[in-house]
């Protein structure tokens, strides 16, 4: 009964975590940290870590994978499920709604200024969000060279090779331990 009360909850956090942060994935990580880990302790600050590091390396939406991982962990497939509905279900409505309304203002320079200002914005939440993980990270030199090495990759190369670099490097580190 615990683990279905568990995923219940876990479906309204995300239901409600979705439709109030807007950019993206990245920028509900914080709100989602905040909710699953410190306001009802779901799961520990070690595991969101490490789910929120395993969604953002496999391909598809970090929120998505956010939710799956996280209601996996909490009450299996039926955790991932509720999970995954909570974050869909008020986005898929919000953007069938403005879906409709775009393409009647979309040439309104009001409306074009205020998308302008929320994508600035944005990048606000996002580096915020990096930098709570950051915050949460084991910081040495070893973690500062990947950082740099990876920063600087992907202006070369495509990110695919840069997680797959930095998994070979985490790997071979790890042999040596």
């Amino acid at each position: 009964m615990k683990n279905i009360k568990n995923s219940l909850l876990v479906f309204w956090i995300f239901f409600k975590v979705s439709p109030s942060t807007f950019g993206g994935g990245y920028v509900m990580i914080p709100k989602i940290h905040e909710e699953i880990v410190k306001k009802h302790k779901l799961i520990k600050e070690e595991e969101i870590k490490d789910i929120i590091s395993l969604s953002q390396s496999i391909p598809g939406a970090i929120a998505i994978n956010t939710a799956l991982f996280t209601g996996q962990k909490i009450n299996g497939l039926v955790g991932a499920i509720l999970a995954v509905s909570g974050i869909n279900i008020p986005t898929f409505t919000i953007v069938l709604i403005l879906g409709h309304f775009y393409s009647m203002f979309s040439n309104n320079s009001v409306v074009a200024s205020a998308i302008h200002a929320v994508s600035i914005t944005i990048v606000a939440m996002i580096l915020y969000a990096a930098f709570i993980l950051l915050k949460h990270s084991m910081i040495d030199i070893y973690f500062v060279g990947i950082l740099l090495a990876g920063f600087i990759m992907l202006f070369f190369v495509h990110p695919i090779y840069v997680l797959l670099t930095g998994a070979s490097i985490g790997f071979v580190r790890s042999l040596y331990r």
